[in-house]
């Protein structure tokens, strides 16, 4: 794994889907900043950007990292993970939501746009390793609080890599609803997230 920054004293943990190109577009600014550059980590023996990260660095210099993240409403990501993928495999939403069980469906691209969040942010027994976890829909109140924590300037983010559809609500039926909360349970629970908000 590669790290974006030097001699960073913060560590950005980038889920996709999240507006993390955003994010990454302000901190390209900020080099004491750093940034894991998603390699080689998916597949059979994927493990999340965290736990691939404190390996990589070592548990010392980790630890003394301010680590921070964005998760987002799963069943609002899954739209927009669909909505990315739909140019590349053609399907409905629903025949989306089905194939969520098999991720290695899609292809390791959209693979990566559509694991689940907690993953990323989570060790092995369950133990949250990252300091700060924001939120899509709080998103630019959260990103200033993290501006504070790492010693940018706070900053209106821009709006990178938008995905264009109507409210994700208006997707879904009976069926996709219960599978995407089977697929992303975990994102739901540790996150507190529900349909419909």
């Amino acid at each position: 794994m590669h790290f974006k920054g030097h001699k960073f004293t913060s560590l950005y943990i980038r889920i996709p889907k999240t507006g993390s190109c955003s994010i990454i577009d302000v901190l390209d600014n900020h080099h004491h900043v750093g940034y894991p550059i998603k390699s080689g980590y998916l597949g059979k023996n994927a493990i999340g950007l965290a736990i691939h990260s404190k390996k990589v660095l070592g548990d010392s210099y980790y630890n003394k990292l301010f680590v921070f993240s964005f998760v987002r409403n799963p069943f609002s990501r899954a739209v927009s993970s669909w909505k990315y993928a739909s140019g590349k495999h053609a399907g409905s939403f629903k025949n989306f939501c089905k194939n969520l069980k098999n991720l290695s469906n899609f292809g390791n691209n959209t693979e990566w746009h559509s694991t689940e969040q907690w993953v990323h942010l989570y060790d092995d027994k369950n133990n949250l390793i990252v300091d700060y976890v924001g939120r899509l829909e709080s998103y630019q109140d959260d990103f200033n609080t993290i501006s504070k924590k790492i010693g940018i300037p706070q900053q209106k983010l821009p709006h990178k890599n938008k995905t264009k559809h109507k409210h994700y609500t208006e997707y879904y039926d009976d069926e996709t609803i219960e599978l995407v909360a089977k697929k992303y349970a975990k994102d739901i629970k540790y996150f507190g997230y529900k349909f419909g908000e």
